[in-house]
């Protein structure tokens, strides 16, 4: 038994304009941080250009943005990735998710999943459903089929229409017992506290069909 991955649909599901970069105090005339958020792109980029190279964590993810969507420059996600890679070496929890989101959508899964298994402690909706189905199939991490449905649900919650189809796959192989783990893992992750994995369920001996694995 195996969830396919719709990737390609639950990444395209993140907002089309750019992720907005947190106001900052500095003069909104200059700060390409403001400029960015007035949607003056192309300026923008050039504004961030000396603060993201002189190590500006707010400015390298801004960059990122912008060769990710092509917006004040040609798309290029190699640079992209550079940019994220900077800023997330600096904590930066936005360009940390992005980064994850943007090696997995690439095919560099092994790399992607310690990151997005961060992304998703702290809820980011894609990284939940990734990471999810990722628990259910046994994909880079331990198999542990509460654990998924607790991440599922979670991303469910959050929008991600592909994870209440997953869900319904999963309805049908869950146990109550299971299913009422998962639960108490879901109370303890949006209560803060760290999330304990519930032992690997087996999967069933008995064949079943499921969505095919996405190619990417």
């Amino acid at each position: 038994m195996t969830l396919g991955l719709m990737f390609a649909l639950a990444f395209a599901a993140a907002p089309a304009a750019p992720t907005p970069v947190a106001a900052r105090s500095t003069a909104p005339a200059t700060d390409p941080v403001a400029i960015w958020n007035a949607g003056d792109f192309p300026r923008a980029v050039e504004a961030a250009r000396g603060p993201a190279g002189a190590g500006d964590a707010d400015a390298q993810f801004l960059l990122g943005e912008a060769y990710r969507l092509g917006r004040g420059v040609s798309a290029d996600p190699a640079t992209a990735l550079g940019w994220y890679r900077r800023a997330a070496a600096q904590n930066h929890e936005k360009a940390q998710d992005s980064l994850g989101l943007l090696l997995f959508a690439q095919g560099q899964r092994q790399e992607a999943m310690p990151i997005l298994v961060r992304s998703a402690e702290h809820g980011e909706p894609r990284a939940l459903y990734l990471v999810g189905t990722a628990h259910f199939n046994g994909d880079f991490v331990t198999k542990d089929w509460p654990l998924a449905y607790a991440m599922m649900s979670r991303a469910a919650d959050a929008g991600i229409v592909q994870a209440r189809q997953s869900l319904a796959t999963m309805d049908r192989y869950l146990t109550p017992t299971d299913k009422g783990k998962a639960q108490a893992l879901i109370a303890a992750q949006r209560g803060g506290a760290p999330a304990t994995s519930a032992p690997p369920v087996a999967a069933p001996a008995t064949p079943c069909e499921a969505a095919p694995r996405q190619a990417f």
